[in-house]
C-alpha cells in the first residue's frame, strides 16, 4: 500500500510540474467522484498555480442547469456517459476560464466504473471508461487514482504535440 502512495505522490508532482511548465490550469466537474479528484489534486503545495475550480455536479438537472449539459443528450446518450462527461468537461473549462476542463460521471455499486473526459478544445480531448470493483469508497479511491495516470498521459501528450490539434489519445 505504501508503494501506492508513493506512486501517487509522483503522478501528482509530475501533472503539478507539467502544468506549471506549460502555464495550464485544470477545472473539473465531479459526479460519482463527490470531489476527490479535486482534493487530490490540491494535495500538494503550490496547486494554486494550476488548479482554478472544483465543482461537485452530483444532481442531473444542476448537471444541465448549473453545467449546461444539454437536456437531449443525457435523454438520449444517458447521464452516465461519454456525451455527458464530455459536455461537462467542456463546460466546467468555459465557465472557469481554465485551460484544460476534466469530468467524471458514473456508479460505483460493487462493480462500478466512470466516465471521464480531459477536454482541452474540441480538437483535443480525451474520453474513456474506469472500471473498478469494491465498496463505493474504496471505488472512488482508485478510479481518482487512475484517473491521476490518464491525466498524466494527456498532458505528457500536450509536451509532446505542442497543441498541434491533430493528436487524440487513444
Amino acid at each position: 500500500m505504501e508503494d501506492l502512495r508513493i506512486l501517487k505522490r509522483y503522478n501528482l508532482r509530475c501533472i503539478k510540474k507539467i502544468l506549471k511548465s506549460k502555464g495550464l490550469t485544470l477545472a473539473t466537474a465531479e459526479s460519482c467522484t463527490g470531489g476527490e479528484l479535486s482534493s487530490s489534486l490540491t494535495s500538494i503545495g503550490g496547486s494554486s498555480d494550476y488548479f482554478v475550480l472544483g465543482m461537485v455536479v452530483y444532481d442531473t438537472l444542476m448537471k444541465i442547469e448549473v453545467l449546461g449539459v444539454p437536456k437531449r443528450v443525457i435523454e438520449e446518450s444517458g447521464v452516465y456517459s461519454t456525451d455527458t462527461a464530455f459536455h461537462m468537461a467542456k463546460n466546467v473549462k468555459n465557465i472557469s476560464g481554465a485551460s484544460i476542463g476534466i469530468s467524471t460521471t458514473g456508479e460505483f455499486n460493487g462493480e462500478g466504473y466512470l466516465y471521464y473526459c480531459i477536454y482541452l478544445s474540441d480538437d483535443f480531448f480525451k474520453l474513456g471508461k474506469i472500471d473498478v470493483y469494491g465498496d463505493r469508497v474504496e471505488s472512488k479511491h482508485i478510479a481518482t487514482k487512475k484517473l491521476h495516470m490518464e491525466i498524466l498521459k494527456f498532458i505528457t501528450a500536450l509536451e509532446f504535440n505542442d497543441y498541434a490539434g491533430r493528436f487524440l489519445p487513444s
